[in-house]
């Protein structure tokens, strides 16, 4: 049987890190969340047992002693498993600073982040004060995660699930290959050719291509129009915008929605 219990935080629309939602989940079997998304950051940390955590781009295993990243605007899907299902802590929140370094993995082996988690669960003790409470949490647990994920200089996995991880931060300002390949301190010609080789698709060709996805969750699941969308994802030329988005998807973003019925859903519980 799954025992949930969340933790009621109100909402002080802090500036860097805000805050919304924490709690814990004894799973059953199976349970599943998903596919939706989010308009935060969630961040579990797995307490006992495993389950499996679907990106729009990988599927991973997690289990007891890691955490599991999900980002804004990602639809994400995540299952207990079948005979040992996950005991998990999350917390979400809002944030206005840039967490590319601290959060450059969708998955992270942290077992000495379990304090941080066992104080953000037991905040539901504290009466006056507790956002404030929580919002030091976050920071110590962002400090514990900066540079777990940085990649090798060797390791070109860990320069294209960094990349991947940036643009999925940063799709909505101006992006380039150029920009990514400083970042990670390594010759332009040889990061898109290691990026063309693990994803199959030019850097270029991922950022449009995300961006693209991104504006078309909006229209769906926020009922924007298609100029809101454009301007959400970080298209300035509407037109242009229009145009990808009728090569990419077979039909304009006016008409997106109408061929598309069967995306829109019931948002699940965190």
């Amino acid at each position: 049987m799954s025992d949930q219990n969340s933790i009621f935080i109100e909402n002080e629309y802090l500036r860097d890190i805000n805050p919304l939602e924490c709690g814990e989940h004894i799973c059953s079997d199976n349970y599943t969340i998903g596919p939706k998304y989010r308009e935060c950051y969630l961040i579990h940390y797995v307490v006992s047992g495993k389950g499996t955590y679907i990106t729009p781009n990988h599927s991973y295993n997690v289990k007891e002693g890691q955490i599991f990243v999900i980002f804004p605007y990602e639809m994400t899907t995540y299952k207990a498993d079948d005979t040992d299902p996950w005991h998990y802590c999350w917390v979400a929140f809002d944030a206005n600073v840039n967490l590319t370094s601290m959060l450059s993995s969708y998955v992270l082996d942290m077992p000495e982040c379990a304090h941080i988690f066992e104080a953000i669960t037991s905040s539901g003790k504290i009466d006056t004060g507790r956002e404030f409470y929580l919002c030091g949490k976050i920071f110590e647990l962002l400090s514990l995660l900066s540079g777990k994920g940085t990649p090798c200089k060797d390791n070109t996995t860990g320069y294209v699930q960094h990349a991947l991880n940036h643009v999925h931060l940063n799709y909505r300002s101006k992006l380039s290959v150029e920009e990514l390949a400083v970042s990670l301190n390594i010759d332009r010609a040889y990061f898109s050719r290691i990026f063309r080789r693990q994803t199959g698709k030019t850097p270029r060709q991922y950022i449009v291509e995300y961006r693209l996805r991104k504006a078309a969750e909006l229209i769906v699941y926020q009922n924007l129009l298609s100029s809101d969308a454009a301007r959400e994802v970080g298209y300035t030329d509407i037109f242009h915008f229009s145009k990808m988005f009728k090569q990419h998807f077979g039909v304009p973003p006016s008409m997106y929605r109408a061929n598309n019925p069967y995306l829109i859903h019931s948002p699940a519980k965190m």
